[in-house]
């Protein structure tokens, strides 16, 4: 293979991951979280709670669109198929939280959202490798 087709290929590549790459995936989940914060210092304001799940929507509406039948024998995009795996366990944790406001929910609810934001790190490390390494193509 010439070098020329292995920069093709890298190029297509990275243009594929950014294809499926959610901007502002990981505050999201902070900002869902911080909602649910919210509602448990003030429960009479019930838009916190239309907040998060108005939040989480977007993320699920998002992968949605994700083509994963296309997607399932490469590598890069294992990330994405464990988050959508993670998002209904997700979506749990956030009624659980809503319904019993106390430390204890938002501890399991917490942690629920760090865990899907370090699995989509490796998807946003491996766009970021890639885009690194096109930058060094002259």
């Amino acid at each position: 293979m010439s070098l020329d087709s292995n920069v093709m290929e890298m190029q297509e590549k990275a243009l594929k991951i950014a294809k499926y790459y959610m901007k502002g995936f990981g505050n999201t989940f902070f900002e869902i979280v911080n909602w649910s914060y919210h509602y448990k210092i003030r429960p009479e304001r019930k838009e916190c709670v239309e907040e998060a799940y108005a939040c989480l929507k977007e993320v699920e509406s998002f992968y949605e669109k994700i083509p994963f039948e296309e997607l399932q024998n490469e590598r890069e995009f294992c990330p994405l198929f464990c988050v959508r795996q993670m998002l209904p366990r997700f979506r749990e944790k956030m009624e659980k939280r809503f319904q019993e406001c106390n430390d204890t929910t938002y501890k399991d609810f917490g942690d629920e959202a760090v865990a899907i934001i370090r699995v989509a790190s490796a998807y946003d490390n491996t766009l970021r490798k890639l885009l690194k390494k096109n930058q060094k193509i002259p």
